[in-house]
């Protein structure tokens, strides 16, 4: 496997001299910051209620804060980056995400903190999509690998995320876990202040991505599903194995989903370079619909982790397979396009997680949590018309 990786990342074109590889570094740091910052929303729900005398339907709002913030600050940041220039949008939405972290572990009263949400959930959107448009950049041969590596270190992040979050918050309280993002983010600050690639290979063009064109329309709703199937999955999963007095499996639930997710990552950047992207979402997520969907109605043992590993590495790659789709169909504005497509990932982050909410209310949890799995059928689809987009109609934008 070690040998397989070593030969993808060669393939992708870095080399550690390479003056893109600071940039390539950037990215994968980013994406394990990020994916700490979007796992320990779960972690830290409880302990904020607590602190501020909520029920279980007012935390539930910081997940709509989050990703509402992500969704708009993608939109805006991936379009400019286009404009003024990556590195300038990289610094502001890295910016953004540490003060956003800082204002949340000071907050005092719930408003304020879903503000702060807010703000830190616009940054760190932000500083992924505009990353992901500069690597688009630099690697514009072999995007699917560079993409598919940094979104591995996004999994071992989600996957290192809770427990680095859980011992904050045990040795400490979950104001602490929020000073660690934002020291992490002051140091990404400084990181990517010092690189000197900004836009290469080609100056930065104005964005003039068609909003309506037909495969980029598709692209953007197969994020908004696939993200918001993601994020029900391991943030849900876990309160239902609470509510069937499971607490022992449920606090493994997020770590054993994101180990799988790692390991499934690092393999779709090796399939990227050997088969078709689409091909390999259709493929993933229809595995992912079906192990999803065992979940619900496992036996009450630990067979459930085993499914939520399978769930996980299922699901691996899709995220980073959809985003170089969207790079190499849109290549000339690709911070616009890979804006629009993120923000619907966002917004679907934000919308399925409360709707699984909602209905765990009047549909019971079995009810709620076939959101993920209709959801992952409905990629599969929308996959392959995407498919035949592409062979029947070239991207207008190319």
């Amino acid at each position: 496997m070690a040998d397989l990786y070593r030969s993808a990342w060669s393939e992708a074109g870095v080399r550690f001299r390479d003056e893109r590889a600071p940039s390539m570094a950037t990215g994968c740091l980013i994406n394990l910051v990020y994916a700490i910052y979007l796992t320990a929303v779960p972690v830290i729900m409880t302990s904020v209620g607590r602190t501020f005398h909520l029920g279980l339907d007012a935390q539930a709002r910081l997940y709509p804060a989050s990703f509402g913030g992500l969704t708009l600050g993608v939109l805006v940041s991936g379009a400019l980056s286009d404009r003024l220039g990556r590195k300038l949008l990289l610094l502001a939405s890295i910016g953004s995400f540490a003060a956003g972290a800082l204002w949340f572990a000071l907050a005092r009263s719930f408003a304020p903190l879903l503000a702060a949400a807010a703000l830190a959930g616009a940054g760190s959107g932000s500083m992924q999509t505009v990353s992901n448009a500069l690597l688009s950049d630099l690697f514009p041969r072999r995007r699917e690998l560079a993409l598919s590596i940094t979104q591995t270190m996004f999994g071992l992040g989600a996957f290192l995320g809770p427990f680095i979050i859980l011992t904050l918050v045990h040795f400490s309280r979950w104001e602490s876990a929020y000073l660690f993002m934002a020291v992490a983010g002051a140091v990404l600050f400084v990181w990517q202040a010092l690189q000197t690639v900004d836009n290469a290979p080609s100056q930065v063009r104005g964005a003039k991505v068609p909003w309506t064109n037909p495969q980029l329309v598709l692209l953007a709703l197969a994020a908004f599903l696939y993200s918001g199937c993601e994020v029900s999955y391991w943030g849900w999963v876990p309160k239902y194995l609470h509510a069937l007095s499971m607490a022992a499996i449920a606090a493994a639930v997020i770590s054993v989903f994101w180990l799988a997710m790692s390991i499934g990552r690092a393999l779709s950047s090796v399939l990227a370079a050997r088969f078709s992207s689409t091909r390999l979402v259709m493929a993933m997520m229809l595995t992912s619909s079906f192990t999803a969907l065992l979940t619900i109605f496992a036996p009450h043992n630990p067979v459930v982790l085993v499914l939520v590993a399978l769930t996980g590495l299922a699901m691996a790659g899709t995220y980073g397979l959809l985003l170089s789709i969207t790079a190499n169909r849109f290549p000339a504005d690709a911070g616009a396009a890979l804006g629009l497509v993120a923000a619907m990932g966002g917004a679907g982050g934000a919308v399925l997680p409360w709707l699984c909410g909602q209905l765990v209310k009047s549909a019971g949890w079995h009810g709620a949590l076939l959101v993920p799995v209709l959801g992952d059928i409905l990629v599969v689809l929308l996959a392959v018309w995407i498919a035949s987009l592409r062979r029947s109609e070239p991207c207008a934008a190319q």
